[in-house]
C-alpha cells in the first residue's frame, strides 16, 4: 500500500471512465498543486485520446489501472445517464402504479416536481 502523502506531495490520482461526458465538465478541477494524474480507464477504449493528452497510460480495466498505477486516489466518473439501468423500466412501471394507489386513496405522490425549488 502507498504511503501516505504529505501535504507538501500531490496526490497520486487516476480517473475511471475518462470517456464519460461528464469527464469535461470536471477535467481541470485537479490542481496539479495537490494531484498527480498517473492513469486513465474506460471501457471505451477511444477513451484513450484523453489519457495520451495526458501524458499517461490508458487502461479498459480499472482493476489493472489500479494494480499497475497504485494510486492513492481513485476518482470513478459516469454520465448521468448512468441510472438507465436493466430495471429502470419496472421501477418507473411500479412508481407509476404506486403514484395511481395513492391518487385514488387521496395519498400524496411520490417524486413530485417542485418548480420553486428548481428540481
Amino acid at each position: 500500500m502507498p504511503e501516505q502523502p504529505s501535504p507538501a506531495q500531490p496526490i497520486r490520482t487516476v480517473f475511471v471512465g475518462n470517456g464519460a461526458f461528464i469527464y469535461s465538465l470536471h477535467e481541470h478541477a485537479a490542481d496539479p498543486a495537490r494531484f498527480t494524474l498517473v492513469g486513465m480507464a474506460d471501457i471505451n477504449p477511444a477513451a484513450k485520446a484523453r489519457a495520451d493528452a495526458h501524458g499517461v497510460p490508458f487502461f479498459t480495466d480499472h482493476r489493472t489501472l489500479i494494480a499497475e498505477t497504485q494510486p492513492e486516489l481513485v476518482v470513478v466518473m459516469t454520465p448521468h445517464t448512468s441510472g438507465w439501468g436493466v430495471e429502470r423500466q419496472r421501477r418507473l412501471v411500479e412508481l407509476f402504479a404506486e403514484n395511481v394507489r395513492r391518487y385514488a386513496a387521496g395519498l400524496p405522490l411520490l417524486n413530485v416536481v417542485d418548480k420553486e425549488a428548481g428540481y
